[in-house]
């Protein structure tokens, strides 16, 4: 059926106005069949048994097939570089990417959409990464690196997107600059996480902070929640 606004659920992290979970909620509990969700993240996060992901779903042949690795690395880093200058992420200068390659041991997985720092890292720290050629958002649709757009997103470069989050969702230590893109993987296996927040201007040392269902707390699935605990409600 075609989706209308009672049977649509918008959530995206880009949007300026965080999701009304009232309105979803409402949605989540109503009779309706069909519910179409357009969403890249999660209005607040659920606690999750351990291993939840892999209980539930096991990677495609595909996938396996493009895996950069043969066994998941131990730690991964996650460098998500901005859409535009707009988009404004801390930790991506180079006194803490410098700081980052100094602290972590060789053996360092590197996850990133700017295919450029693969060989700064590899050549000075000696950290692995993917490969690719190019990376293109999926939903955008340019390259990364030279801004180019592209006419339609295709599986290679799918493929290339689930690889670098099943990597980050097999890793036991992974640092990342904030990006719902690697929070939702850490979430789902609740991997160790830190979020790189830059270099304290006072002391020099890596400002690194716990996810933020460890900070903000955990909270019910959205269903569950009650009108106390409800939040952006109009």
């Amino acid at each position: 059926p075609r989706p209308t606004i009672h049977s649509s659920i918008r959530h995206l992290s880009y949007n300026k106005r965080p999701p009304d979970e009232c309105l979803a909620q409402k949605q989540l509990k109503s009779d309706l069949r069909y519910i179409h969700i357009n969403s890249n993240t999660y209005p607040r996060w659920p606690a999750v048994p351990d291993n939840f992901f892999t209980t539930y779903y096991t990677p495609t042949d595909a996938l396996l097939e493009v895996l950069p690795w043969k066994e998941p690395p131990t730690t991964v880093v996650h460098l998500r570089w901005p859409d535009t200058k707009m988009d404004v992420r801390k930790g991506l200068d180079n006194q803490t990417l410098d700081k980052l390659g100094e602290m972590l041991p060789s053996d360092t997985f590197l996850v990133t959409n700017n295919i450029e720092l693969y060989d700064r890292f590899e050549k000075k720290y000696g950290w692995k990464n993917s490969q690719w050629p190019k990376i293109t958002h999926s939903a955008l649709l340019f390259d990364f690196v030279t801004r180019r757009h592209i006419a339609r997103f295709n599986d290679v470069m799918n493929l290339q997107l689930w690889s670098d989050w099943y990597s980050i969702l097999s890793a036991k230590q992974v640092y990342h600059t904030h990006s719902d893109f690697s929070l939702s993987a850490i979430h789902w296996m609740n991997v160790n996480s830190k979020t790189i927040m830059g270099v304290n201007d006072d002391d020099g040392k890596l400002q690194l902070f716990d996810s933020p269902w460890k900070h903000d707390g955990e909270t019910e699935p959205l269903v569950k929640r009650t009108n106390g605990t409800l939040k952006n409600c109009k």
